[in-house]
């Protein structure tokens, strides 16, 4: 049996998406933990009715610390299985991932596996598709240039999870890629199950990646670039550092700070000077131009 565990903020209009695609899974031994975090919509009411349909199968619970980190928590504390599925409310798993990743599993003893995925936008009310597949080969570049899978495409074995203390409850993004890097620092072997796509991540109005409050963007900014500080910090006590991991570095730093460029100017501009980070022309040019297309799609869903 597989949990599946889905923390659920204000997803009444789309956590039955994500609840349905756990029903069309091909493989059917499963049990579904749904996690009300302190919505006000009627969420929890959504979730009931569920369960209502698949009693056996489905159980509702609430956590009342906010985020979604106690959430997962919470659900994780109810598993019993070796296998964790976590999905988020607004994700979709295809029909065949759980099976097809316990194949993955059951041939190679790893604790991880980080499956493809496609992050889906609606502009001018079509659906436009982006897809990202994993950096497969070295673990350690793949997790520090944020290419190691997302929390609802990858499989997740409970017990490498307990051993690191679970979800960091503290943080409010970046939050699957700490759990990955303690995994891995404490051994956790990885598969790959490429090329399918494994989940399509749905990117909706109240997602973390579109919040407009400046605090909160700067906070989001403080985690993604201290767990790569953390990791740089970490692969370089152990003698695993090397001139292509510093030009990921500098490449991915870039990135996160043009991702919030448009959300909050002066602090990414303060941290760019404080950084003097060392990116190629051509780089930068590619970066501010993805940058104004994702500004580009906020405006247009």
């Amino acid at each position: 049996m597989i949990s599946v565990v889905i923390p659920c903020y204000n997803s009444e209009k789309f956590v039955g998406r994500a609840i349905e695609s756990v029903f069309h899974q091909s493989y059917g031994d499963w049990k579904l933990f749904l996690v009300d975090n302190n919505s006000s919509d009627n969420t929890l009411e959504v979730l009931l009715r569920y369960q209502q349909k698949r009693p056996d199968q489905i159980k509702v619970l609430t956590e009342t610390k906010r985020g979604a980190p106690a959430a997962r928590n919470k659900g994780l504390g109810e598993c019993n299985t070796e296998w964790i599925q976590f999905l988020d409310a607004d994700d979709q798993l295809m029909p065949d991932k759980l099976e097809r990743q316990l194949k993955i599993v059951d041939n190679i003893d790893s604790g991880l596996v980080v499956g493809n995925f496609a992050r889906i936008f609606t502009v001018l009310g079509r659906e436009i598709m982006v897809k990202k597949p994993p950096l497969t080969g070295d673990v350690w570049k793949a997790l520090l240039s944020a290419r190691l899978g997302i929390t609802s495409a990858n499989l997740w074995r409970r017990k490498d999870i307990i051993k690191v203390n679970g979800w960091d409850e503290a943080l409010s993004s970046s939050q699957e890629y700490d759990l990955m890097f303690r995994m891995l620092k404490s051994g956790t072997r990885v598969s790959f199950d490429v090329p399918d796509i494994s989940a399509y991540i749905y990117y909706v109005r109240n997602s973390i990646t579109r919040n407009k409050d400046p605090k909160k963007n700067e906070i989001i900014l403080h985690d993604h670039l201290n767990l790569r500080f953390r990791i740089r910090e970490y692969l370089k006590d152990v003698g695993c550092w090397n001139v292509d991991m510093d030009i990921i570095f500098n490449d991915v730093l870039y990135s996160l700070l043009m991702d919030k460029y448009l959300q909050i100017p002066e602090v990414v501009n303060k941290k760019y000077h404080e950084l003097k980070l060392k990116i190629p022309i051509k780089k930068r040019v590619k970066q501010r131009t993805t940058m104004f297309i994702k500004r580009i799609i906020s405006v247009l869903s």
